[in-house]
């Protein structure tokens, strides 16, 4: 019988998800590694099934030391409008300190605001460090991506098909408050107007599109067509968070769930039990090595 190909940007879905129903366009894929240890002690991604979690690390936890950093943008101060300029000034100890206020007030006046942003600047330079600081200690992440059958990650991020691969339903996601972002790849690190970001917060404006460091990575990981979902910690939750969060998604988001060769075979045995009470499809991956590929089939032709 004849299939159309079930393909996004020259990638294409193997045979036997798209045989069951699974949209390339509908579908977000997530690579877990299972630390299953008894019946009476669920894996870590055992348990996130069954309880329809995701959990989100925190960035201390990658293994890319570069991940969400970014350096300051040269043209900060100076891509400020002069009602911008004046907003950002108002609530700082610069424009509060009298001994500044003449100073300040003569550059409006004049329309020369060179010295005053090379000040501001100096202000923000000083504190770049601090705030990547900051946000890295608040911010928590889990990764999904658009390649399903990867050897990198079959053999990485599941540590040599002895782990999973969800397949999610993106707009069920959405409907249970997960935010995708797709990642950028860039060869260089993202730049930051920290000014932009201080007068958005302070007129309550969003600020999508000032967080796109927290999605950029080098180069050279684009072979994983990565998409993220961001979870910000509270101050209160940083000490009690520092490994990451279980975010609950309060309804299940999976469509399908793809279960390692390797995978232990007691937790496949609660992971089939609770997938064919959801109607949830299973399938597993295995290597051919003959092909020298990572196979995918329905899980009844094991």
């Amino acid at each position: 019988m004849y299939m159309e190909k079930n393909c996004i940007d020259e990638y294409c879905l193997p045979e036997a998800l798209s045989a069951a129903g699974i949209n390339v366009n509908n579908s977000i894929f997530r690579f877990r590694y299972d630390n299953y240890v008894s019946s009476d002690q669920e894996g870590n991604s055992l348990s996130e099934i069954i309880h329809s979690q995701i959990w989100h690390s925190t960035v201390e936890k990658f293994n890319d030391p570069f991940e969400v950093y970014f350096v300051r943008d040269s043209n900060d101060a100076a891509s400020l409008s002069k009602g911008d300029l004046a907003l950002l000034l108002s609530n700082t100890a610069m424009f509060k300190d009298k001994s500044n206020e003449e100073y300040i007030m003569q550059s409006f006046i004049n329309n020369e605001f060179s010295e005053l942003y090379g000040d501001i600047d100096a202000a923000i330079k000083s504190t770049m460090p601090g705030l990547r600081d900051k946000f890295r200690k608040h911010v928590a992440i889990a990764c999904f991506t658009k390649n399903v059958d990867s050897r990198l990650m079959w053999g990485y991020y599941c540590a040599g098909f002895t782990g999973l691969c969800l397949i999610y339903n993106r707009l069920k996601l959405k409907e249970a408050g997960i935010q995708l972002r797709e990642v950028i790849y860039t060869m260089s690190p993202p730049k930051i107007k920290l000014s932009e970001w201080i007068v958005r917060q302070r007129k309550k404006q969003p600020l999508d599109g000032l967080l796109d460091f927290a999605t950029t990575k080098h180069k050279d990981w684009e072979r994983e067509r990565e998409y993220r979902s961001l979870f910000f910690l509270d101050h209160s939750d940083v000490k009690a968070s520092s490994a990451g969060v279980l975010v609950n998604l309060n309804c299940n988001c999976l469509d399908g769930v793809i279960i390692g060769a390797n995978y232990n075979k007691h937790a496949k045995v609660a992971l089939l039990k609770h997938c064919n009470a959801l109607g949830i499809k299973t399938f597993e991956a295995h290597a051919d090595l003959d092909n020298y590929r990572v196979s995918i089939t329905s899980n009844h032709a094991f």
